[in-house]
């Protein structure tokens, strides 16, 4: 009877292996290999997009941008809008200067943001300004389209209704948070070409 135990013993452990092996396999087929942490990722135009608390991040040339709506979300912006987009960034780039003026006291924070601490690295001469002279703007220059020139690019954005015009070396931007955020998130990525 002892030997009969040890036989069965003998191969229990080795069964078990073998089975946990086996239906590893059909996980692995059936699931994937998966995301450990739950990360998002895709590519777009040979550049990673990946997703990590709440932002999107793409590595341009060695710099990290970092952004709210990847590539893939920002699909839907009309293409008139796009193209307004392309135009200006083109403009801003052989400008000697660059101006984001923003609304403080509406609430437009992250899409200015996003603009600024993507690009600012690279375009150092981008500066902060407000569209109209109001306390919250006490220590910052007040520029607005008129103040665009042959060496001197605005971006101003606005809370309002959805609109972005694009004007002699001025982009405007206007929207809820959410649409001006998307726009900037598609100037950043016109910007570094990724779009």
């Amino acid at each position: 009877m002892r030997m009969e135990k040890s036989r069965v013993g003998k191969y229990v452990l080795p069964i078990f292996i073998v089975a946990v092996l086996v239906a590893s396999t059909f996980g692995v087929l059936i699931g994937g290999f998966g995301d450990s942490d739950g990360e998002e990722y895709y590519k777009h135009n040979g550049h990673l997009f990946r997703k990590a608390d709440g932002k999107w991040l793409v590595n341009v040339n060695g710099q990290n941008v970092f952004l709210t709506f990847g590539v893939r979300e920002l699909s839907d912006i009309d293409i008139e809008g796009a193209e307004k987009i392309g135009a200006f960034v083109e403009r801003m780039r052989n400008s000697n200067k660059a101006y984001l003026s923003f609304e403080q006291n509406k609430g437009l924070f992250n899409g200015p943001n996003e603009v600024y601490s993507n690009i600012k690295p690279v375009f150092v001469n981008l500066f902060l300004a407000c569209p109209e002279d109001i306390e919250e703007c006490s220590d910052l220059p007040v520029k607005n389209c008129g103040d665009a020139g042959d060496d001197v690019s605005v971006i101003v954005m606005r809370a309002g209704e959805f609109k972005v015009e694009q004007k002699d070396g001025c982009l405007e931007i206007s929207g809820e948070e959410s649409d001006v955020t998307r726009v900037a998130d598609l100037l950043v990525l016109e910007f570094f070409d990724v779009v």
